[in-house]
């Protein structure tokens, strides 16, 4: 069941949509439509052709504190193209440092660039420093790059540093250069952007097209940038390296040290992977050192051994400029104060930087790389410029990059989901400079929760919903310099085809049959200003498409209830009657013992002490006989086996039986792991219920 969804329903009062138009080489050169190439192909039934004006807009929460939403282009493959692909010379760079997956991204663009057409590709070498040299610069074809993807590092090598934009500009134009893809950091982008404008001041006709890398994942507005997953497989396998020889060696302590000079997301969620990770300190980190190594000696005292991972940007936080490697100043201070105590210590210390920057991409991002860099060429073949092609909200698009420059550095919310997903796994204690807070850690067996939580400042009335009957919003378009063109009230024609619909799907509550309950959530916080609670309006809209399926044909986005903590419980952690069951069906599938460790652990820190485990699927639900204790301690290295713990099979018994057992055995709490068989297994032994 759903239920329609209004304008008003989507985007909040006062809320602004900004449509970023990127620059056209037709508003200098003229209009220019060439049919595509592409239609002489293989490729011309499997194209998803995009239309000129299908705009993407930023997905919708109406629990999101975001009061302004972009308008990107869709990024994809055109009918018309303002360039002749035989008339086209391109060329590639790659600046700043090494990162899994520039060599997939090189290939991908010649030989997207090749699919067109296009038979002259340069690769320059050293970065922007190399592009004003013509000895940097050699050809690239479709042979020489048709194993590269399988290699890391950069065929081209990176360097640092811009020489003045005009001079690469007249480098360029004396190659012929038509289209110029640049990829790198936040530098490289606004380097880019120089280079347009010294071509525009040239009147040279050449594309300039950006893909952004980091390995940092650290650029705002983007989901993610590309080696940013293959870097975190490599940070985890270090923490592992070091979680085994701490655990290893008697009175030992394992540290890590990752890349991340202004952000933590690297070290975050390699710590979230790994889930070994004992002290975890990032750069948006206030950090009190005594409170570190006064923790890190409670954790050896107690446990014989403890994981401490660190991020390179925290020698601001931990210690002086000066000193270069805060791994290594942190591996001292460890080794003083315990002698200091005069107390046995070891400290098995690792720095993966070259191993996790060399890799080539994984699987997931060699195919990331490759819609990229198949993206930037159809961009530049349909004539736009000074854009870069990345996902947003899980859509690929065009974004200025103007906008890629004044967006800044993404950085961790400390008070944040993330963060509080980090607390839970490493339960580390308050290490901030602020307060005179000693560095008690959290006990796992007292129902503490995260310490990020607090309540919301939000409305919960859900009558007072419909109040609003016309936001006042707006919709202001902007040119490819970031110039505001025209700015009126935002429409709905603005956001969704005519056909279109937002359907809103809520989920059932136990409310609804058994009465509201009203228990406070035992997720004590005990920290200030947390966000992470959701409430009875948190809903997510589907990032939107004006002109997402063609005109006259509709499509339905959906409108869904926002996961995450609530204030109010319906039930009672704490009832000693009642427990929890996790059950595994179907096939086994690589994950399954994480899922079930993390139902475990975050069960327990609601206060949940009877947890069990079926064995055997949904035909184990008969057997209660067989059901499997699970705690903490059981599940604490499941997440390094593969297959499931909790042995999985095919098959149904009645769902009225399973339902009996269930209620026999006074369950509250169901979760069942499997496929869409699987659910609706669990959906008709609800019902039945």
């Amino acid at each position: 069941m759903s239920d329609h969804v209004e304008l008003r329903d989507i985007i909040q009062p006062a809320d602004e949509v900004r449509r970023v138009q990127p620059l056209h080489l037709s508003s200098q050169f003229g209009a220019k439509a060439f049919p595509s190439t592409l239609y002489q192909t293989e490729l011309k039934d499997a194209c998803v052709w995009i239309d000129p004006d299908d705009w993407i807009t930023q997905v919708a929460s109406s629990s999101d504190k975001r009061r302004v939403r972009l308008q990107m282009l869709h990024s994809g493959p055109r009918r018309s193209l303002h360039f002749q692909p035989d008339e086209v010379a391109a060329a590639i760079v790659t600046c700043g440092g090494v990162c899994p997956g520039i060599n997939s991204v090189i290939r991908e663009v010649v030989m997207m660039l090749n699919t067109y057409g296009v038979r002259k590709v340069y690769g320059i070498k050293n970065g922007f420093n190399g592009v004003p040299h013509s000895h940097t610069w050699v050809t690239l074809r479709p042979e020489s790059v048709q194993d590269l993807h399988m290699h890391g590092g950069s065929l081209l090598g990176s360097d640092s540093g811009n020489p003045p934009a005009e001079d690469m500009a007249k480098a360029l134009q004396l190659k012929g250069v038509r289209q110029f893809y640049a990829i790198g950091g936040q530098g490289a982008m606004s380097g880019a952007m120089d280079i347009q404008k010294a071509l525009q001041q040239m009147n040279c006709e050449c594309s300039v097209m950006g893909i952004p890398q980091s390995i940092e994942n650290d650029i705002n507005l983007l989901d993610r940038t590309f080696g940013f997953d293959t870097a975190c497989t490599e940070a985890q396998s270090a923490i592992e390296t070091a979680y085994i020889e701490a655990t290893s060696s008697g009175n030992c302590v394992g540290l890590v040290k990752l890349m991340g000079r202004e952000s933590g997301y690297l070290a975050l969620h390699a710590c979230l992977a790994a889930r070994h990770v004992d002290i975890c300190l990032i750069p948006e980190m206030d950090i009190n050192l005594e409170k570190v190594l006064e923790h890190t000696v409670h954790l050896v005292q107690t446990h014989g051994y403890a994981v401490v991972v660190v991020a390179e940007g925290c020698s601001e936080t931990l210690l002086d400029r000066s000193v270069g490697n805060v791994g290594l100043y942190l591996q001292d201070a460890i080794l003083n104060h315990f002698q200091a105590l005069q107390l046995p210590c070891n400290v098995r210390y690792v720095d993966p930087t070259f191993m996790v920057r060399a890799v080539p991409a994984n699987a997931k991002d060699s195919i990331y790389c490759s819609v990229l860099a198949h993206g930037a060429v159809h961009g530049a073949m349909a004539g736009f410029s000074n854009v870069a092609t990345c996902r947003v909200d899980s859509r690929f698009v065009y974004m200025p990059l103007h906008v890629l420059a004044a967006v800044g550095t993404r950085r961790l919310d400390l008070q944040g989901p993330w963060m509080e997903r980090l607390l839970e796994t490493t339960m580390q204690p308050n290490l901030s400079m602020e307060g005179k807070i000693t560095a008690t850690p959290m006990d796992p067996n007292k129902a503490m929760g995260t310490r990020l939580l607090s309540k919301s400042k939000r409305n919960s009335n859900i009558a007072g919903a419909d109040v609003i009957r016309t936001p006042n919003t707006s919709l202001t378009m902007l040119n490819g310099f970031g110039e505001v063109v025209a700015k009126r009230p935002l429409r709905r024609e603005d956001l969704l085809q005519e056909h279109d619909e937002v359907r809103k799907l809520p989920c059932f509550h136990l409310s609804q049959r058994f009465g509201r309950q009203k228990i406070p959530t035992t997720l004590v916080s005990n920290e200030s200003a947390g966000k992470a609670f959701m409430d009875d309006l948190s809903f997510s809209t589907q990032a939107m498409c004006v002109e997402d399926a063609g005109v006259g044909r509709p499509t339905a986005y959906y409108q869904m209830t926002r996961a995450g903590p609530r204030e109010q419980l319906h039930f009672d952690p704490c009832d000693p009657a009642a427990c929890a069951l996790i059950v595994s069906c179907g096939g086994i599938c690589p994950g399954l013992n994480s899922v079930i460790r993390e139902v475990v652990n975050t069960l327990w820190q609601y206060g949940v002490r009877k947890i069990w485990g079926v064995i055997g699927g949904f035909k184990g639900v008969m057997e209660p006989e067989n059901w499997m204790k699970l705690t903490p301690e059981v599940v604490k290295d499941s997440h390094m086996k593969g297959g499931t713990m909790l042995i999985s099979d095919r098959g149904n018994p009645e769902h009225i039986h399973m339902a009996n057992v269930l209620k026999a055995h006074n369950v509250k709490q169901y979760f069942v792991l499997g496929g869409d068989g699987t659910h609706k297994g669990a959906m008709q032994t609800f019902d039945a219920m």
